[in-house]
């Protein structure tokens, strides 16, 4: 939780400070628009998002952790450096309108939004260009998640297979 101590009341005492609980039907319209998401979609990804950031800032920890059950470790490169290209104002933490226009890219977003996500993804060191490193690093952690997901898919087939067997 974020702390304010900008209040006039009880001057340096924090304040906790949160976030609307529901968006004015006016940013909702707006943002299912900008994005082409459904209302339905926006006002359920605000829901959780505002569970993981009740402030209405999400810190990249908070972020990475979300991502965890997908398989992606909290220190892994992929949730870092997607936190990184979700922060477009690079200030070190997500917006709810960063967040859903970023998730509205990879779900609903041209091959050209899509490849330019990525490439900001990759672009480590913001420079508008890739270093060998970059893209080695990149490939790297795309190549250790399609591993991650293939092993997972290896257990499950074992499993079935074994249950299958168990039950003749």
């Amino acid at each position: 939780m974020s702390f304010c101590t900008c209040g006039l009341q009880n001057v340096g005492e924090p304040q906790r400070v949160s976030a609307p609980r529901r968006l004015p039907k006016t940013t909702v319209a707006s943002l299912a628009e900008e994005t082409k998401l459904t209302p339905q979609e926006v006002e359920a990804l605000y829901d959780r998002f505002l569970k993981v950031a009740p402030s209405g800032r999400m810190m990249e920890e908070d972020f990475r952790n979300t991502l965890g059950i997908l398989g992606l470790g909290s220190s892994s490169f992929i949730p870092l450096r997607m936190f990184a290209a979700f922060d477009t104002d690079g200030d070190g933490t997500l917006t709810f309108k960063e967040f859903v226009n970023s998730l509205a890219v990879m779900l609903r977003g041209t091959d050209y939004e899509k490849l330019s996500l990525s490439f900001r993804m990759a672009d480590v060191g913001g420079h508008g260009g890739l270093t060998y490193n970059e893209f080695r690093d990149m490939i790297m952690a795309c190549h250790s998640v399609t591993n991650l997901f293939e092993k997972e898919e290896t257990r499950e087939e074992r499993r079935l297979v074994s249950e299958r067997r168990i039950r003749r």
